[in-house]
């Protein structure tokens, strides 16, 4: 994380660190490196575990509830 800090700081891109760290070079905000790192990876981190989550309870209903499985099998437009 600190690497891709390093990089968007010489190159920034369309992306949440950067804006982060252009706030930070144009004095709108006051945070360190590593509380950026630590934000990032939490981001990272609970975005990963959410995701995850979300699929085994997808899973896990649509094979304990067939009517559920049937429907999402009939109509394309559910899996969406």
């Amino acid at each position: 994380m600190t690497e891709l800090l390093d990089a968007r700081r010489i190159s920034p891109e369309e992306d949440f660190m950067s804006d982060i760290l252009g706030a930070v070079a144009d004095g709108s905000a006051e945070i360190s490196d590593s509380e950026i790192v630590g934000i990032m990876t939490s981001i990272g981190l609970g975005g990963n575990d959410t995701t995850s989550n979300q699929i085994a309870s997808l899973f896990y209903r649509l094979l304990t509830e067939p009517s559920a499985w049937a429907a999402v099998v009939s109509d394309p437009s559910l899996r969406a």
